[in-house]
């Protein structure tokens, strides 16, 4: 009889961090899709407000007009914060 209760406390206490671990993975996939949403309309946002520039017709500035989309670095990545913050 004493196994018996040793062993449903230790499958007790094993599925207690099984489900911990679980749900720290199910919160960061909830997060990975956040992000992704977030980054996409972010994207989505710039590209708008971009294209609805006014352009120079002497092409003096391309930096301001359309053109700067072309860029590599137009669009900043978002940082993931997927279960911890800064992370």
């Amino acid at each position: 009889m004493k196994n018996s209760k040793q062993h449903d406390a230790q499958v007790i206490i094993e599925f207690t961090f099984a489900f911990v671990v679980l749900l720290l993975i199910f919160y960061g996939c909830i997060m990975a899709f956040r992000w992704v949403g977030l980054s996409l309309s972010e994207r989505q946002v710039a590209h708008e407000t971009t294209l609805n520039m006014g352009i120079n017709e002497n092409w003096e500035n391309e930096g301001e007009g359309p053109l700067r989309q072309l860029r590599t670095n137009f669009s900043k990545p978002t940082p993931l914060n997927l279960v911890f913050n800064k992370w």
